[in-house]
């Protein structure tokens, strides 16, 4: 899978003209990138959304997570809050999010428009969703008559 953020200009001439009107919607706290992904058919993106941004908003289509080492995950070029404006320049800011769904999944290669919000707190940020591995601990218990038979055979494990 390619992950990468592209500029208007290396979508084609009548996908840049497109592309003007979501530029149109920036300003400098929020700018409007495009990311190209590329993947191959049936494989996963590795990134949810969400309808809304859990905080201020319940319109509108939201990263809500991202699955640890994936390509998404990897590149950086997407973040948590990140806003979905429009999937291969259709715009998606008034679609339902079953709709967004489908037309993410379909095509090969997908542009999308996104605005860089304010992201989610540390906390619930991709850096530290990854956590540690469980502890197993193994004991060993003795039974009371091997307590005098170090070397018996008849040892049992519990994990806890």
């Amino acid at each position: 899978m390619v992950v990468r953020v592209i500029e208007p200009r290396q979508m084609g001439r009548q996908a840049s003209e497109a592309a003007k009107k979501f530029i149109a919607m920036q300003d400098p706290k929020h700018p409007i990138h495009f990311v190209e992904i590329i993947k191959r058919p049936g494989q996963t993106l590795g990134l949810y959304i969400r309808e809304g941004n859990g905080v201020d908003r319940n319109d509108g289509v939201f990263i809500s997570r991202i699955a640890l080492e994936t390509a998404v995950y990897n590149s950086g070029c997407l973040k948590v809050g990140d806003e979905i404006l429009a999937v291969n320049l259709v715009d998606v800011t008034h679609m339902s999010l079953d709709d967004v769904v489908i037309i993410m999944s379909i095509p090969r290669r997908l542009v999308l428009a996104t605005r860089h919000g304010p992201h989610q707190p540390v906390s619930h940020s991709r850096q530290t969703e990854h956590k540690a591995p469980p502890v197993v601990v193994i004991k060993r218990e003795l039974n009371e008559d091997e307590s005098d038979h170090a070397t018996s055979n008849h040892v049992r494990y519990s994990v806890s």
